[in-house]
């Protein structure tokens, strides 16, 4: 008994630690986030950028390759992806916490991509 006391204790702990790291990444999104992809959409180099990077996605096939959408096929995942200096993706952020949204996550996490002519650089993406 106690030791499976303690398994839904270390699960519910878990649970309500990724519920507050969710909130922050919720709060992040509506306040930062925007506010970069805003602020990089004002430059000249990001339609340029935005292009290199579509190509390179689409070239590196991290969408396909992971196989997210054979996951709730039909579901719209919109993703929020930040560029840094180095021309990896530092950080991928969805609006909703679906096995498909999880599975793209982390396919996008840590991916090379062209280096960016500023940083760090928003990249929005609807993927269905």
């Amino acid at each position: 008994m106690l030791i499976r006391l303690i398994q839904i204790t270390t699960r519910f702990f878990v649970f309500s630690l990724r519920s507050t790291i969710q909130i922050k990444c919720q709060i992040n999104q509506e306040t930062n986030m925007p506010y970069i992809l805003a602020s990089s959409k004002e430059k000249e180099e990001y339609r340029a950028y935005a292009s290199e990077f579509i190509a390179s996605q689409n070239q590196q096939s991290l969408d396909n390759k992971s196989a997210c959408y054979k996951i709730d096929k039909g579901t719209k995942v919109e993703l929020m992806l930040t560029v840094n200096i180095a021309g990896v993706i530092s950080s991928s952020d969805t609006a909703t916490d679906s096995r498909k949204a999880k599975c793209i996550r982390k396919a996008y996490i840590g991916a090379r991509m062209p280096v960016p002519p500023f940083a760090p650089i928003a990249i929005r993406l609807n993927m269905i």
